[in-house]
C-alpha cells in the first residue's frame, strides 16, 4: 500500500490546530519540496560548525572506522558536553556530524537532496548518480562495510580533503 500516513487523517487542519507551539518564532508551513533548502541543509551546517573542531581533523576519505576512532574525533570537538559524554552517544553525535558534512561536501559538489515522506533522505546528482549517503557513511564508521569502498566511491564523487566547513 502506497498511501500516505496522513491521508488517514480526516481534519487535517483541526488537528494542526491542537498543535501547541512553545517556541518564540511562530510555526510557518512548509512545501515538502523546500524541506532540503528550508530545512535540512541549514541545520546540517549547523550540526556541522558545532563541531568543527573535530571534523577538521578527518578527511573524506579516510574516515574512521570503528566506534573508538569515531568517539576521539567526537572528544576533539570544542563543545565542553562532548568531552562528557558516554561513549556510545559521543559516537553517535560524532557519527551524525561526519554523515552531515560528508552530505555537505556533495552539496557544494553539485548534488541534490531527495526526498519523499516515508523515505530516507537521498542524495543525487543528474539522472544515474544517487546515493543513500548517511546509510552508506554510518557503514563505514560501524565497520559494517569497507573503507575501500567508500574510497572508491570519494574518487568517483570528486569528494577529498577535510570534512570541515567554513
Amino acid at each position: 500500500d502506497h498511501q500516505l500516513a496522513i491521508s488517514l487523517v480526516r481534519d487535517v487542519p483541526a488537528l494542526e490546530a491542537t498543535v501547541h507551539w512553545s517556541g518564540d518564532v511562530p510555526l510557518k508551513p512548509v512545501a515538502w519540496a523546500d524541506l532540503p533548502d528550508a530545512v535540512f541543509i541549514p541545520a546540517w551546517r549547523e550540526a556541522v560548525k558545532a563541531d568543527r573542531a573535530a571534523l577538521e581533523h578527518v578527511r573524506v576519505d579516510a574516515l574512521p572506522t570503528t566506534a573508538a576512532s569515531v568517539a576521539a574525533v567526537g572528544r576533539l570537538s570544542k563543545d565542553p558536553n562532548a568531552k562528557l559524554m558516554e561513549e556510545d552517544d559521543l559516537v553517535v553525535r560524532t557519527s551524525n556530524a561526519i554523515a552531515l558534512a560528508v552530505g555537505l561536501k556533495l552539496l557544494e559538489l553539485g548534488w541534490k537532496v531527495e526526498t519523499e515522506p516515508g523515505t530516507v533522505i537521498r542524495l543525487v546528482k543528474g539522472p544515474s548518480e544517487e546515493s543513500e549517503v548517511f546509510a552508506r557513511v554510518g557503514a563505514v564508521l560501524s565497520g559494517d562495510a569497507p573503507l575501500t569502498e567508500w574510497v572508491t566511491f570519494c574518487q568517483g564523487a570528486g569528494l577529498s580533503g577535510p570534512l570541515a566547513h567554513e
